[in-house]
């Protein structure tokens, strides 16, 4: 098969979703997959991959389930765990393509004129049965800006996706079945200062948050803001006022993780014959999501760059070759 035959498959040659077809942006990370596979135990490895396509393909129910047959055969397709995946994915897929059952706490939106980003505005005003903190700054460039706090925005967000259609710049989603890092107790704050050596009463550990489940906790003992669990800290800057949670860059660090992980399992399998994947796929990320994508958040900066280096060679278990 060729390379252009190759990205016109679905599913590769393996039988998963292919990375460079027309679903391959839909992939979810390992994590969520897994995460689904805990709560559905699957013995039979044949279903269990076939369970993992439609995963993949959540919102494309009927090609996922031909697709399936395809490869699978009508058994596999068939079969009560795969029936359940495909009617899983196609129910808890979120509109703008977020992850599986992620409730919405926190999104931008760009708006095609002013007009319907005011239609935009004055939808969530309207929103009685949740208390919306509303950004509307931007709204002459169709921009606006929502935050819910620690609440379910989820159903206003499909809604006004529905009604408006406009572009996701970010959002902020709490995954049901997975944590974020949480502000240091005082506790903590003391033992942090402790360790350091910083005196009683020093800032250094306040409004700070614990690194316990980050990814690469050995390189930083605390975060300016939450991370999902397993995620890594990227050292994105945000503009929010000291001492106020920056959702918006809390955001930027999740999406970011979600977009670095993707692009190495694409290199993973597409850069098998180049002679530095691992080096391709940094300079991918570093073209598409420090300079362009994540810029306002700094992502350019070299202790950003240093630290997607060090995570795409974690991801993809191989070192960046140097000239």
């Amino acid at each position: 098969m060729n390379l252009f035959q190759e990205a016109k498959s679905v599913l590769d040659k393996d039988g998963k979703v292919n990375p460079l077809g027309p679903y391959g942006k839909m992939k979810l990370t390992g994590r969520e997959v897994s995460a689904y596979f805990r709560r559905n135990k699957i013995s039979d490895p044949q279903v269990k991959k076939a369970v993992e396509v439609a995963l993949d393909m959540g919102g494309a129910m009927d090609i996922a389930g031909k697709e399936i047959q395809k490869f699978y055969g009508r058994e596999v397709r068939n079969s009560k765990e795969v029936k359940s995946a495909l009617k899983y994915a196609n129910e808890s897929v979120i509109v703008d393509g977020d992850n599986l059952k992620e409730k919405i706490e926190y999104a931008e939106y760009k708006f095609k004129n002013k007009r319907d980003a005011q239609k935009g505005l004055d939808y969530f005003k309207s929103q009685q049965l949740i208390k919306l903190d509303i950004n509307d700054d931007g709204l002459s460039q169709g921009e606006l800006a929502i935050d819910a706090g620690k609440k379910d925005m989820t159903k206003q967000h499909k809604e006004v996706l529905k009604m408006l259609k406009p572009k996701v710049l970010t959002t902020e989603s709490f995954n049901l079945n997975e944590g974020m890092s949480k502000l240091l107790s005082p506790a903590q704050q003391k033992g942090v200062l402790k360790k350091w050596n910083e005196p009683e009463g020093s800032t250094f550990a306040k409004d700070v948050y614990s690194n316990a489940k980050i990814a690469n906790k050995k390189d930083f003992i605390v975060t300016s803001h939450s991370v999902k669990d397993g995620d890594y800290y990227l050292s994105l800057l945000g503009n929010a006022p000291e001492g106020k949670e920056d959702k918006p860059l809390t955001a930027a660090n999740t999406n970011m993780n979600a977009d670095i992980r993707k692009i190495c399992k694409k290199w993973s399998t597409a850069g098998k014959t180049s002679p530095n994947p691992a080096g391709m796929c940094f300079l991918e990320i570093e073209r598409e999501l420090c300079d362009k994508k994540y810029n306002k958040f700094a992502a350019a900066d070299t202790m950003v760059r240093e630290v997607v280096w060090g995570m795409v060679e974690d991801i993809m278990g191989i070192k960046i070759k140097t000239a």
